[in-house]
């Protein structure tokens, strides 16, 4: 593989970025609360707003050079919950895995969450159909804190998520 860089996705990377998240939402269905027609990156445009920083988001990419890796934060809008930050959409390329970009893109959201000023911990869901992205969650410190079965129906299956919380 070639060498990568993990960094914030720019505008100018939209469309890599759609296409990367589509593929995710279409190859993984059950991985992902979201589907192709109903996520917020639905557009073009929903996802450059989203890159302009108009949503609260943060998106980092993996880059191997093009790209091959997701991770996005956002941070809960409410001043009861705003010492909590969301990790959502992490996907790594099938073609990719297993060779320490996830892990690489993981530590880059947390160095990114650690930047925001009064944010304590990191928050995420996992679904039973990810068992991999489960396993270095944990690696990294995450632990489980709530498991919910029957968290999401497609196609006719069922699967369960674990809520994780990594303290900062």
């Amino acid at each position: 593989m070639s060498p990568t860089e993990v960094r914030r996705v720019r505008e100018s990377e939209a469309e890599a970025l759609l296409a990367l998240r589509r593929e995710a939402l279409t190859e993984a269905p059950l991985a992902f609360l979201a589907s192709p027609e109903s996520d917020v990156a639905v557009s073009l445009e929903a996802v450059r707003a989203m890159l302009r920083g108009e949503t609260g988001a943060v998106v980092l990419g993996a880059f191997a050079p093009e790209l091959a890796g997701m991770a996005g934060l956002y941070r809960e809008p409410q001043a009861k919950a705003a010492h909590k930050v969301n990790l959502w959409g992490f996907y790594v390329r099938p073609a990719a895995r297993g060779q320490g970009l996830g892990k690489r893109l993981l530590e880059a959201a947390l160095a990114q969450a650690r930047t925001m000023e009064g944010v304590t911990s990191v928050r995420l869901s996992v679904s039973a159909a990810a068992p991999e992205a489960k396993a270095l969650y944990a690696r990294t410190g995450f632990r489980v804190w709530g498991h919910e079965p029957d968290a999401l129906r497609h196609a006719g299956e069922t699967v369960a998520e674990d809520h994780m919380v990594l303290e900062l």
